[in-house]
């Protein structure tokens, strides 16, 4: 079994805050010359919950004229209602895509069987692949392993993006995991724990330096323990960085640094703190000294 990185796009606005697509281009070309061409787009770190299914579709289709069988789609749905978010995923189911990534239920909370209810609705709604994605950090909706016994029965429900940052909980997931059923994580941080049993990682830190990651795998899997482990432990800094303030916020500003990316969010995020932007700065410096820059 390959270990997968996938990326977790951010997404480039202009002032306006329409979609910068030519900016949304520039970051799926660097990411196909690092060796990336799996992406979640308008998950959390794109800000999909503030965009219009009108803008995404057309952004979407867009892609696939320009990028074809290049890349591989995982779209973000978030809605906080199950209808609305079958209507999302009816409309979408239109487009060139790998499947969809589904929030938990957030803020209206639900008892289990509403949380099955939920993914098995939207499910049935698509043919394509749905991934379940769990963070109850930000919906405040928990909930426990045992429900996938009723969720993978769905055939196309495919796997789970876990963002629990709970080791016990992650390891529990792994019991579920079989070739129908694929267990990713949603935390860098996590990475040298998990890389050894999970599927994959849904990376943010990848944005900025994809071959980076790719290159700590490809270590790890030609049992280049201790070379993946020193490569992890030069990024580790950084990507604790990313994480002191809410996601997408610092790698946004980070990816501004990187590839001149707009740096513009849809209310109620917002720009880093001034503090924030000069420790990446400076962490950004550190890792260019060590030639440490994926290009």
């Amino acid at each position: 079994m390959s270990f997968e990185v996938i990326t977790a796009l951010i997404t480039p606005f202009f002032k306006s805050g329409k979609v910068n697509y030519k900016g949304l281009c520039s970051l799926i070309d660097y990411q196909l010359k690092n060796g990336i061409d799996t992406f979640v787009i308008f998950g959390t770190t794109g800000e999909g919950a503030t965009i219009s299914n009108k803008e995404k579709y057309h952004i979407i289709k867009k892609l696939n004229n320009d990028y074809g069988l290049l890349i591989n789609l995982i779209v973000g749905v978030s809605q906080i209602d199950t209808l609305l978010a079958i209507e999302e995923v009816k409309y979408l189911s239109k487009l060139k895509i790998q499947g969809f990534l589904v929030l938990s239920p957030t803020y209206l909370k639900t008892n289990e069987q509403g949380v099955i209810n939920h993914f098995l609705k939207i499910a049935e709604s698509t043919s394509f692949l749905v991934y379940l994605y769990y963070i109850p950090k930000r919906t405040g909706q928990s909930f426990s392993p045992e429900i996938l016994k009723i969720l993978k029965q769905q055939k196309n429900i495919r796997g789970i993006k876990d963002a629990s940052n709970s080791k016990k909980y992650f390891e529990h997931l792994l019991t579920f995991q079989d070739l129908n059923f694929q267990i990713y994580s949603g935390e860098d941080a996590s990475l040298m724990e998990i890389i050894k049993n999970a599927d994959g990682l849904v990376s943010v830190i990848s944005n900025a330096y994809p071959k980076t990651i790719k290159d700590i795998v490809r270590l790890y899997e030609s049992n280049y323990l201790d070379e993946a482990q020193c490569l992890f432990d030069k990024i580790s800094k950084m990507i604790e960085l990313l994480f002191l303030e809410p996601n997408p916020i610092p790698i946004k500003y980070l990816m501004s640094r990187i590839l001149f990316l707009t740096n513009n969010y849809h209310l109620p995020l917002y720009y880093p703190s001034e503090e924030l932007k000069q420790m990446i700065d400076e962490e950004m410096r550190r890792l260019n000294n060590e030639d440490f820059i994926d290009r």
